[in-house]
């Protein structure tokens, strides 16, 4: 079979397949699962980028959907590496403290993951490109791994550039570590019969909790730092949209300008927002929900503020005004002694109540 020449540099191909494969009663808004809350409250992730990265390096390879997929997630990591939102396990995990002894951060300290893992392991097709769900559904299954083990490089053929021989068992084995720290969730934001106005507005309000990624037609003007205007062409490219403006709406693109600005009415049919959280920590609305829970247990019970975990030792907590707990060696002795001396009573709590109360706890 002869070998498949990739194509030279150009404007982007076309290479997403805008077709809904997903199901929309399991993958929609409203029935994936995902619990919404805000991350980034200003909407704006031009402040967060990754590092730039072509999916075009001499030679085409129909990649957006993997560059975008796997941007938005380094994305939203930076942001969170940033504003103190992973613990340190996590951190350490990224920074080669791993199965693998690699750290998945590049040389400008950013999380960089391989898009080449990406473009094999979800069946990109040369001529065609892929699904844009498909690489948070690596993500999420397959795990992913660092730009450093499995460089992109500057490929000559598909078949050179698409060999599922260059992947290796401890390849898999970093993929599954990943996928234990961190999860990746999905869901489509449908915009049928919607007007622009309210698409929008949504836009902005899922663009809190994370970047999105959009699929866009290559309009004229497109490969210039100018607004580009608006176009009835069919889309054909994935991007991810990173903030709306008063005058227009920016992309973050595998093509250069990276950062492009996109007039307001600017096509965007198919949205998909993708979002990675650590595992094992408790959202804000579970947090918010626990110390309601808190404050009202303690109302019920004349607002004595003590708790009392009967089924665990008798392990003692303290409410605070705003329903946060505080576990009693945080404060050697004292809290004991405060609740004897003031003779309060204790609030006996069942392990079924603690475990609605733990996202409250203070550590």
């Amino acid at each position: 079979m002869p070998e498949t020449i990739l194509q030279k540099k150009g404007l982007p191909v076309n290479a997403v397949i805008t077709e809904p494969e997903m199901l929309p009663e399991r993958w929609a808004v409203g029935a994936s699962g995902i619990e919404y809350y805000a991350v980034n409250p200003t909407a704006n992730w031009n402040n967060d980028l990754s590092t730039d990265e072509r999916q075009n390096n001499g030679l085409e390879t129909y990649t957006c959907t993997n560059f975008w997929g796997l941007n938005s997630l380094e994305i939203q990591l930076i942001y969170k590496m940033k504003n103190g939102l992973l613990t340190q396990k996590a951190v350490d995990f990224l920074s080669g403290n791993n199965v693998a002894g690699i750290s998945y951060l590049d040389e400008n300290g950013k999380p960089n993951f391989s898009e080449k893992w990406a473009a094999i392991l979800t069946g990109t097709i040369y001529g065609v490109g892929n699904y844009v769900y498909k690489t948070p559904e690596l993500a999420r299954t397959l795990g992913l791994i660092p730009e450093a083990m499995l460089p992109f490089g500057n490929p000559k053929t598909w078949e050179e550039f698409i060999d599922k021989k260059q992947l290796t068992q401890s390849m898999y084995d970093l993929g599954e570590e990943f996928k234990n720290i961190f999860l990746v969730e999905y869901e489509n934001i449908p915009t049928a019969g919607k007007t622009t106005a309210q698409i929008r507005d949504e836009m902005n309000y899922h663009r809190r909790q994370a970047p999105l990624s959009v699929s866009i037609p290559i309009c004229s003007g497109y490969a210039t730092s100018d607004i580009v205007k608006a176009c009835t062409k069919t889309p054909t490219h994935c991007v991810g949209e990173t903030g709306f403006f008063n005058t227009y709406k920016t992309i973050y693109d595998s093509y250069s300008p990276f950062l492009k600005k996109l007039a307001p009415e600017y096509l965007m049919p198919s949205i998909l927002k993708s979002v990675i959280t650590e595992k094992g920590l408790f959202t804000p609305v579970q947090i918010a929900e626990a110390k309601r829970f808190a404050l009202s247990t303690s109302k019920s019970h004349n607002n004595e503020v003590y708790l009392s975990r009967v089924e665990a030792h008798g392990e003692a907590y303290f409410i605070d005004n705003q329903g946060g707990i505080t576990y009693k060696h945080q404060y050697p002795g004292q809290l004991m002694n405060h609740m004897l001396a003031e003779t309060h009573k204790i609030i006996p709590i069942s392990e079924k109540d603690w475990n609605t109360l733990k996202p409250a706890e203070i550590k």
